[in-house]
């Protein structure tokens, strides 16, 4: 997203900077899979087939 982590503590008051820098370290050691899921999560298809399924075992 390409924030500082002054920038995200401006937009997120309610955190410390140890806990803005734990979670940019945790991303940055766990990045691949944490791109994918959001690659996976923001695919429109993916949600509309979880909505059908959903529907079907209902």
């Amino acid at each position: 997203m390409g924030m500082s982590v002054d920038e995200i503590l401006n937009s997120l008051s309610h955190l410390t900077p140890s806990q803005v820098h734990a979670a940019l370290a945790y991303y940055f050691d766990h990045q691949e899979e944490i791109d994918a899921d959001l690659t996976e999560v923001s695919d429109e298809n993916y949600w509309k087939e979880q909505v059908l399924s959903w529907g079907e075992n209902q």
